[in-house]
Order: C-alpha cells, then structure tokens, then sequence
C-alpha cells in the first residue's frame, strides 16, 4: 500500500505540475493567503499528492515557500474543553505521583491511543505536565516471557551456527510464536537484538528483497545514474533499468533506489516513461469499457433484464470494478439506464415490512387469478425461498391469504415425477458419481422430502436404480476408509502427530466426512486414538532423555523430531519441571496425569470425589451449561468445573462465571479445578468469596488422587446426569427500546469506553457514588452505591447478544462486592440460555438481576 502511494505521488507529469506551478505564481502576485489543501483543491488533486509533487520538485518548492500561507486553524471549544480535561488530569497525576499511560489518557477522552500520544506532543501546555509525569516502567518479565525470549534466543543461535539465512517468517515457524510476537521481543531484547542482526544479514528468505550492503547499494545508484543518462531525456521504463543492470537486484530495488535517491530523482522527474503501470491499466480499463458496451447493447435490444451481479459473473469480475467503469463512463451510464432492471430483493430493515410486502404480493397473485406455488413466488419477490415458506407458516394474516391462492404444482403426475428420478440417477451411474437424494430432489426439480419418500418405497426400476447408485457409494466409502487407514497408519510408523483439521487438508475431504468416516468405523477410531497418543508418548521419552542431559542434536536424532517439535517439547518440559520443583510429586506421575484427554480428567474428578463418599456425577461433554460434575454429600451440592491445561493460567472470567453458575445451581459449594492455577486478580476472587469456592490446582489433584486410590492410567467408569436435568436452547430473546433508529445506531456505534463514561455520568447526576472495581483489574465493570443501596454494573452496547459466561460473570461478582443486585446496561438482545439463567436467579431473589436498555442513557 505504501508503495503504490509512494509510486502515485512521486510519478509525475508535467502538465500538472504546470497546473500547480500557475497557481503557486498567481498566489505570490495577488498576495493571496493560500495553504496546501485549497492548492490540492484548485488544481483537482489529492492533498497528498499535491504536497509529494511540491517536495520533489525544487522550482514548485522555492514558489511555495514564497507564498502567504493559511494562518493555524484555532481550536474548537470541543478541543479545547479535551485539553483543559487532560491537563487537570495530568496535574492530579502529578501531584499524587501516579504513573500514567497515554491508555489511561485514551479512557479518559474517548480518543484513541495514537491521538493521546498526537495531542500531548503537539500542546506545548499538555507536554510541559506530562514531562513532570513519573512515567510507567516496563515490568519485568515473567517466567512464560523469559522462555519465549529463550526459545527465539535458541533459534537464532541455530541459524548463526548453521550459517543458515533466517526470516522473520521462518522464524515465527520454528518457535511456533507469531511474527509480531517475535519482531517485539528481538526489539526489546539487547542481547536477541544483537544476535538478530547478525543472522538477517546473512538473507532474508522470508523476504522479496535482501539487505545491501553500503558499496553495493553506492554501486547500485552508480549504475542506475549511468543508465539514466545515457538515456539522455528520452522514453525509459522501470523494466528497461532493471534489464541494464548487472548483478543479483531486484526491480523493487531498482525502484526505491531512484526513489530515496534526490539526485536519481532529479533526473528520472525530467524524463518521459512508457510502458508503466498507468498505460497497462489505461489498455484495460479501455477493453472492459468495450466488453461492457456490447454486453448492455445486447441487453437493451434484447430487452434482457440485467444487474450488475450478472454482469459481473458474465466478465468474471468483481461487482464494485463494473460499478466504477459504468458509473464513470457517461456512455455507458446512459446504456446502463435503458436496461429493464431485474427485480432483486432487498432484505426489509424489520420484520412487519417483509410481512406487507408478501402480503401485497399475495393480493396481487389473488386479483389476476393466477396459479402458484412457494417457490415461484420466491423468485418473483426475489427472497430465499425459506425465508417465505418460514413467513408464512409463521403469520397468521398470510397463511390465511396463502390458503385463498390456487396451486400450481411443478410436475403433472405421479409417473413425471419418477421419470425425472430415474433420469437422474441413471446419469450418476453412467458417470459413476454418487449424490444423495438432496441433490437428486434439487436436478429433478422436485422437494427433498417427497424424493426421499419415493426412493425408499418405490418397489419398481426406481428403487432398484438407487441401490445401484448406493453400491457405488459403498464401494467410494472403502475406498476413502482405506486411504484413511493408510495415512494414519504412516503417522503411526513415522511418529508424526496430527489432528482432524490438517487430517482432512492432506486427504482432501471435508472434515465433517472425516468424522463421520471415523464414527462408523472402530478400527478408523483405534487407529485415530493412537496417533492422538503419539505426541503424549513422545513427550515421556523426551522427558526421559533430558533427564539424561544430552544435547539437543542427540534428543533430536533419538525421537526423530524437528527443531520445532524440539521447541514445542522443551516449552513442556521446562513447565513440568517448574511444577515438580514446587512439590514432591514424581515426574512419571506428573506427566501420566498430563496426558489425560479433557474428558478423561473429568470423569478421574468425578472418581476421585466418589472415593472420598461424595454421589459424584459428570454432565455430558458439551451443552453441559458452564460445569463438569455435580458432587452430593450432607445435603450439600458442590458444582465443579475444569480446566485441564497446565500451560496456561486460569483467568478470572472464568472463576466469576462458574460463581454466577453456583447461584443458577443453587448450589451449596463450587470448586474450579485449574492445572495450572490461576492469575493472581482470581486468586484474589477466590478468597474474595470464602470456604465455599475453592480453586484445586494439578498438585492438590494428584496428591488427593493418591490418598483415595485413583491411577491415572486406569479408565474410569461414566456416571453422568442424564439429558432430562441439563438445558440447552437456541434463539435470541430481543430486548424492547423506544429509541429511534438514528439514536440506537449512535449509542451501538459509539466505543465502549465513551458509552460506559456516559452510563457513569448519568449515575452521578442521579446522586449515586460510582466507583470502577480496581480491587480485581475489571476496568469494565463499576460499583453504583446510594443510600445504602449498592450494585454493580456492567456495559454492552455492542449489537451482538452478550455471551452466556459474560452474563453469568457479572453475578458471580456479587457475592465477592457483597451488592444488592447486578444491572447489565444496553444489551441489544440476550441469548435464551442466559434468559433462563437470570429468571432462575431472580425467582430465587426478586429483581437480583436487571436489564437497563439504551433508554437509560438517552431518555435521562
């Protein structure tokens, strides 16, 4: 992108220039005050542009400076109102000694970030305050940073040893992490830094272009300078330099030279250029005009009605480009106008609109007296066919219109219907091709239940064509099972892990099919749960190996493994062993508890608490509504929720959501089982809250495991909820607003920040004492007190309905700021399943649980 305004700004042409060069002369002889954009704007250009040409050219450079420029623009009261607010703030920072970040500036204002930064730097009376500031100090690193910055030290070392040249790119690749991440910590880090520089000066093979070194590039401009010459003012292109060239530069190194280059520049401007970019799509954009003029010429006398979607599948280009050509060419804007247009359907903006408008279409079908079925009457409105179908079955008003209507049915008889079957079918045996009988009902023209009815109980060639047209099926089904068979059976031979997602790219079968190839099959399915234990096998000899301290070289050459599957390992092991130092727990018993799969270790919970005399059972695998097992015991319930992963610490949303759980439970107790523990703001939430939610992390698990008798490695038996005692919904409940549509789409625009200062400042017009909840690093939610009376508060005026765990998270709040009740601000819409969460919690408790709309913030 910078390259092509790069390109466009420098690349010019003389008339222009001569254009700008008039008015700058004209400004400086009628002494006119004139800036840089009304120069843009008389001589029809970008301001960009304009200033490039000024800059490049000495002649227009001397003019400009010469003129009487614009004076400052003064700042509005709004602007000024911004700067009288930051320099309070910065004064009050100042003053207590807090650090601030240009973060804090941006919530304050409502600007971004870089505008904060823009503003500060630009006042002299913003930066004389934030240069007194005791400025945020980069903290220090944590264990997970350190390792990272180890992995791509290590990488690096590598490629400098192997004199191996290293990408950005490659080396995002090898150390698993993204290129922002890696470009971040180099530039942050001396030592990586200095080792960086050193390897990318070896080539760059993640880059089109390499680094040249000082005498190349003056050699470089040497020759360029020659060839421009030599050239002496006639008609020369970026090829033609590039062509005279000797040695290995590229053509994009040819044209930043030249362009970087004042003295290059200077002549390259006094030259003619052919064959660029602007005569190539000058040729094209003349072709698709002529291409356009015969298709509309064709069109209007064929009276053939168009849009610009059929245009573009007819050329093969994309819809926007046609729109430009046609709209910019009066020629054929004129054509265009005279094509009958094809009615298209417009999705109504409700859903009273989309009813009158099959209502209307209805009366009309009434009054000619016509024959109709569903689907005409889709194309002639132009809407999916499903949608009408569900709009009338649905409405009242038009299912009674609809029954008034005369049908049309697509096929004549009985016979026509299984003859179009037939026809299909004996096709796809000829081209020996299955398709199932959705694509049989959709090539005979006919429904897909009435289809499948007929195939399954017709008893004559019908039904006999299709068990043909099954066979082949089958025989495809072997085929695509024994081509599973072998790939995975390679993975197994060569130790190579991997999962369903890269399983259904390298066979090239959509993943959905794999599945379903893997449920039918229970050898696919043995075969599949040894190549997902492969990486788990590999990782105890790995920790085997390193316990021996051998190099890395002799680790490699043991497993068979990469050097990323080397770093992928190490980042394990080195956890592994933070987590044994910690305690007394052997490596081997660490390691078989984590390679239990995620449902595995749900169920070795459940057993673990069976033994200690709790009625323990586990919910099923997924819709299991935010919990893992219901443990009983002295009539007490205990929910539990787990998160098996010991790399990754726990965040707090996750603890409040299962808080907001306990209530939806009714539950007595909640207990999170976090292998890896949690950050310390949950840690805090969790003491926040008592005895009766407790966080469990991998150690206390296995240290229970073994005082009840719990192995790892041997299964565990189900006893799970049945389906009766577990919900699942679906559908959105929307919520009622009386704003307009203008105002709701503002307030859904705005960000959130500015949207939760305006919610907190009409709080505080209503006398209320709001506080943000700092104790826990929640910057979203707030505390609302008055009278005695306290909430806590939470902003959505996103147009998406707020997820369930977010719903649930802001009750699980309550009890740790022991409020009266939860308020949830400006949702457009709730989820059913958070719909019923709350009405549980509110027929617990009477209004513990309420809704604000948009209202709050507008009307009041």
């Amino acid at each position: 992108m910078w390259e092509k305004v790069y390109t466009v700004t420098i690349n010019v042409s003389k008339d222009k220039n001569e254009k700008i060069k008039a008015i700058l002369e004209e400004a400086i002889k009628t002494e006119e005050e004139i800036g840089g954009k009304d120069i843009a704007k008389e001589a029809g250009m970008n301001y960009q542009a304009c200033l490039a040409r000024i800059r490049h050219d000495e002649a227009l450079s001397s003019l400009f400076q010469s003129i009487n420029h614009v004076p400052n623009r003064k700042k509005t009261e709004s602007s000024k109102k911004i700067d009288i607010e930051i320099i309070q703030f910065l004064k009050n920072a100042v003053a207590n000694k807090i650090k601030v970040l240009f973060r804090d500036i941006s919530e304050l204002t409502g600007l971004t970030e870089r505008q904060a930064h823009d503003r500060i730097y630009r006042t002299p009376a913003l930066k004389e305050w934030w240069d007194k500031l005791e400025h945020f100090v980069v903290p220090k690193k944590n264990e997970t940073s350190k390792q990272k910055d180890l992995i791509i030290k290590t990488a690096i070392k590598r490629a400098n040893e192997n004199k191996r040249p290293l990408s950005m790119a490659d080396l995002a690749k090898e150390t698993g992490l993204s290129e922002s991440d890696c470009s971040h910590r180099i530039h942050r880090n001396p030592d990586i830094k200095e080792l960086w520089m050193n390897t990318k000066h070896l080539g760059n093979t993640g880059s089109t272009r390499k680094v040249l070194s000082k005498d190349a590039q003056l050699k470089l401009v040497n020759d360029i300078k020659e060839i421009l010459t030599k050239a002496n003012g006639e008609s020369i292109s970026f090829n033609e330099v590039f062509e005279r060239i000797n040695g290995e530069i590229t053509k994009k190194q040819v044209m930043h030279t030249i362009y970087r280059t004042p003295e290059l520049m200077k002549i390259w401007n006094t030259m003619e250029h052919k064959g660029g970019s602007n005569e190539v799509r000058k040729k094209y954009l003349e072709e698709l005009s002529s291409k356009l003029e015969t298709l509309l010429k064709d069109a209007i006398e064929n009276e053939t009605p168009l849009i610009f979607k059929d245009i573009a599948g007819e050329l093969g280009i994309t819809v926007p480009k046609i729109k430009h050509v046609i709209y910019k060419d009066s020629k054929l804007r004129a054509m265009w106008d005279r094509i009958p247009q094809r009615n298209t359907y417009v999705e109504p903006e409700t859903s009273s609109e989309k009813t009158k408008i099959i209502s209307e279409a209805l009366d009309k079908i009434k009054l000619e007296k016509r024959k109709v079925n569903k689907k005409e009457l889709a194309q002639e409105l132009g809407m999916p066919w499903t949608a009408l179908n569900d709009k009338i079955r649905r409405t009242p008003e038009l299912r009674e219109k609809w029954s008034t209507i005369e049908r049309r049915t697509i096929l004549k008889s009985s016979e026509d219907i299984n003859d179009r079957l037939l026809e299909v079918i004996e096709n796809a045996i000829k081209n020996k091709s299955f398709i199932g009988a959705k694509e049989i009902a959709e090539l005979a023209g006919v429904s897909y239940p009435t289809c499948a009815q007929r195939l399954q109980k017709s008893k004559g060639i019908l039904n006999t064509r299709w068990k043909e047209l099954l066979s082949i099926k089958n025989v495809k089904n072997q085929e695509l099972d024994n081509k599973i068979r072998m790939f995975l059976g390679n993975c197994i031979t060569s130790r190579q892990s991997v999962n369903q997602k890269v399983l259904s790219e390298e066979l090239n079968i959509p993943l959905t099919v794999l599945q379903y190839r893997f449920k039918l099959s229970d050898e696919l399915t043995d075969l599949w749960n040894k190549v997902k234990t492969i990486d788990n096998e590999t990782l105890k000899e790995f920790c085997e190996l390193k316990s021996k301290k051998l190099d890395y070289k002799e680790i490699m050459e043991n497993l068979s493994i990469s050097e990323e599957k080397f770093d992928e390992f190490n980042l394990k092991y080195n956890k592994i062993q933070s987590i044994i130092e910690k305690s007394d727990i052997k490596e081997n018993e660490l390691i078989d508890w984590i390679m239990l799969s995620k449902r595995d270790f749900e169920l070795k919970i459940s057993e673990i608490f069976s033994k200690m005399g709790y009625n323990s059972k586990v919910t099923r695998y997924s819709g299991d509504n935010g919990i893992d097992a219901v443990v009983y015991k002295d009539g007490k319930k205990t929910i539990i929720e787990c998160m098996h992963n010991i790399y990754n610490e726990t965040n707090i949303d996750e603890l409040m959501s299962l808080a907001g759980s306990k209530h939806y439970y009714d539950a007595d107790n909640a207990i999170y089982v976090a292998s890896s523990g949690v950050f310390n703001n949950g840690q805090r939430f969790a003491e926040g809250l008592g005895d009766n939610f407790r966080i469990l992390t991998l150690t206390d698990i296995i240290k229970l495991a073994k005082q009840y008798n719990v192995d790892a490695n041997i299964k565990s038996k189900i006893n799970e909820i049945s389906e009766k005692n577990t919900k699942e919904y679906i559908g959105n409940w929307t919520l009622p607003s009386k704003l307009s549509e203008n105002e709701t789409k503002i307030l859904r625009n705005m960000k959130p920040k500015v949207f939760e200062r305006k919610v907190v400042e009409f709080f505080e017009k209503q006398g209320y004492a709001v506080k943000r909840c700092d104790e826990l690093d929640l910057s979203e939610y707030y505390l609302i007190n008055k009278g005695g009376k306290r909430s806590i508060i939470k902003c959505h005026n996103k147009n998406t309905a707020p997820a369930l765990d977010s719903v649930k998270a802001l009750y699980g709040l309550r009890d740790y700021y022991k409020t009266d009740d939860v308020i949830l601000i400006g949702p457009h819409s709730i989820t059913t399943m958070s719909k019923d969460f709350i009405d549980t919690v509110n027929n617990r408790e009477k209004d513990s649980y309420r809704i604000f709309n948009l209202d709050l913030v507008v009307k009041n």
